[in-house]
């Protein structure tokens, strides 16, 4: 589409937000309006840097994009140069955000699938592309289908996209300085203490508290086969194998995410440390006032808090009743109008394995607390040994990633009050 005719359609997009906030009447999801104006802003800004470049005006890195069917065009990623004044999260999420400092070529391989097949019959083309970890094996998957792979992941994902994300691109591990706050009775990051002074009166030094987080690109291989006819067979391909490979490692990170031990895995949200915990009033239920209690101890600076529960809790809250028996929360019933609870979305989801009752089957997060490390590169390895007799090809998809809390333990306001990015709801105190 032409830029001129874009940028117009965009002018008027925005026009019709803005009136449908002047007309808000307390039905509007207020937070998907402001996230669209932000998406709508940041294109129109990119879409006049590209103008201005194309008439000379303005100086421009470009990098390589990439698209399912194979198609590379020229243009530059969003969000990720000095010059770009609005940094969307989706952007700074995205595979080649988060690696910008590599060229994402076009791949000789025209689509993913001719890609995997060419593995799938060991084509003499592919030594480039070979592995020389002993512990991966396989083949580096072509940068241009490795990132459309995560990133067209990162869209059914809950974690990722709202959380720090960081890329790690030399060795398996990454250590991050990160200010210890717990402590906010006089002061606030690090231990800075502010301080009003008279003319000429001396301040005192201060000294920040620094520690360190590490890392570590931990191993997640997913396993999936296809028979030889549905590799050839683009279409079933496309809506088999492809998609499922996606959707399985948007699950497995996220599930992760969520509830993993640490342990050659990342460290899940059930796991932190930092986490704020609330104990329920009541066993097996959740009620209003645990709720509110949860949103009281939630620290809301920056980021997008979200509600995420177990899917055995949508009942149990859509049955909440105040003291005169009115239903408290009623989600819209409009489609694609996503659930609000105390403002924030509600995601239900099965990847916390939590049941009502138990620690965690509800939490709110702001996951500007949890950091994501995603190394650079995806590995695929194939075998026909387990499936010889029928001619099937197993294939395996190596991704590696890691996630911790930035926190170490809550934060004491000069209230007295703990705060934090993450509160679980609890069991009953004992």
């Amino acid at each position: 589409m032409p830029i001129d005719k874009e940028l117009a359609e965009i002018k008027e997009r925005r026009k019709e937000m803005r009136s449908l906030l002047e007309q808000d009447d307390g039905n509007l999801d207020l937070d998907r309006i402001r996230e669209e104006l932000e998406d709508l802003e940041r294109r129109e800004e990119e879409l006049n840097r590209q103008k201005r470049a194309a008439e000379g005006k303005e100086h421009m890195r470009t990098f390589e994009t990439w698209s399912p069917d194979g198609r590379t065009s020229g243009g530059y990623l969003p969000g990720i140069l000095p010059s770009s004044k609005s940094h969307n999260r989706r952007d700074l999420r995205s595979y080649a955000a988060m690696f910008p400092k590599e060229n994402i070529p076009a791949s000789e391989f025209r689509t993913f699938r001719e890609y995997m097949v060419a593995v799938a019959d060991r084509r003499p083309e592919l030594r480039t592309f070979q592995v020389q970890d002993p512990s991966l094996g396989g083949y580096a998957v072509p940068t241009q289908w490795a990132g459309w792979l995560l990133d067209q992941s990162l869209e059914g994902e809950i974690v990722r996209p709202r959380a720090r994300n960081i890329g790690i691109t030399q060795g398996d591990t990454l250590k991050i300085p990160a200010w210890q706050s717990e402590d906010r009775s006089e002061g606030v990051y690090g231990g800075f203490v502010g301080q009003w002074l008279q003319e000429l009166e001396e301040a005192n030094i201060q000294t920040g508290a620094v520690r360190s987080v590490e890392l570590k690109a931990q191993k997640l291989a997913i396993y999936s086969a296809a028979s030889r006819e549905v590799l050839q067979d683009a279409i079933q391909f496309e809506s088999m194998l492809v998609f499922s490979l996606r959707d399985s490692i948007g699950f497995y990170l996220d599930k992760a995410f969520l509830a993993g031990n640490g342990v050659d895995e990342p460290q899940g949200l059930l796991n932190c440390s930092s986490a704020a915990n609330i104990n329920r009033a009541e066993a097996e239920k959740i009620g209003y006032v645990d709720l509110a209690k949860m949103y009281a101890a939630l620290w809301k600076q920056g980021g997008r808090p979200a509600w995420i529960c177990s899917h055995e809790v949508v009942p149990e809250l859509l049955t909440l009743k105040d003291e005169a028996g009115n239903l408290i929360f009623q989600p819209s019933a409009a489609e694609g109008v996503p659930a609000t609870l105390f403002g924030y979305p509600l995601i239900s989801t099965e990847k916390t394995g939590t049941q009502l009752g138990q620690r965690g089957d509800i939490m709110l997060a702001n996951l500007t607390g949890y950091c994501v490390a995603l190394k650079q590169g995806v590995v695929l390895d194939i075998s026909n040994a387990p499936g010889w007799t029928r001619d099937r090809i197993d294939f395996r998809i190596v991704v590696r990633a890691d996630g911790k809390e930035l926190w170490d333990q809550p934060i004491a306001t000069a209230s007295g009050k703990q705060l934090s990015w993450l509160v679980v709801l609890d069991v009953p105190q004992a």
